[in-house]
């Protein structure tokens, strides 16, 4: 029975995930103009390739989850209902940076027309919350489906992608928007919150 719960709050969790990036992402798409992307080909390639065969493969597991029994680990049923409220969580934190960014929203760096500076909604208090929900959600699946292949990946993913770009988004940003942009570093956590003494 619990395996069965288990499952649909995977299911759920990804569902949720899913539709709320094809929503803003598309949103974004048809409400901007004059996007210049600044990242190489090659490295969106690959992270589109990735991202592909990745989402295939969650897919897959909402449908025909006995495939993947192979990478299963046994996990206690407290740790995977631990799993299941990280998922839950996740899931509202990531509609709550969606919604923050808007129609800025977009997988690829980017500058666009009146670009704007975030710092309302969860921007308030972290620089990269993106990254930080998506990562927590990657820990909530591996932790709910006791099955290393849906979980690992993404938090492996975001891992990367926080390696290769973070750096760069920040340099974007603190060239487009100058000392504001400086003040906003300093005032935040990069991907948690920073907790002040005072």
């Amino acid at each position: 029975m619990n395996q069965i719960i288990f499952h649909i709050i995977f299911a759920f969790s990804f569902i949720a995930m899913f539709v709320l990036r094809m929503y803003y992402g598309r949103k974004a798409r048809r409400s901007r103009s004059d996007v210049q992307v600044i990242e190489g080909k090659l490295n969106m390639a690959v992270r589109a390739l990735f991202g592909l065969g990745y989402i295939t493969v969650l897919w897959v597991y909402v449908f025909v989850p006995g495939w993947f029994d192979w990478a299963a680990i046994a996990f206690p049923n407290w740790l995977r209902w631990v799993g299941a409220l990280i998922s839950v969580g996740s899931v509202l934190l990531l509609w709550w940076v969606q919604r923050a960014l808007d129609v800025q929203f977009d997988t690829t760096l980017h500058i666009q027309a009146n670009h704007q500076l975030i710092t309302h909604g969860p921007y308030r208090w972290v620089c990269h919350p993106m990254y930080t929900t998506l990562f927590s959600m990657g820990l909530g699946w591996f932790l709910l489906t006791a099955n290393w292949l849906v979980g690992v990946p993404l938090m492996l993913g975001i891992t990367l992608v926080v390696i290769s770009r973070v750096r760069k988004e920040e340099a974007v940003l603190l060239n487009l928007f100058g000392d504001e942009y400086q003040t906003y570093l300093q005032r935040t956590g990069r991907f948690l919150p920073r907790w002040s003494r005072s």
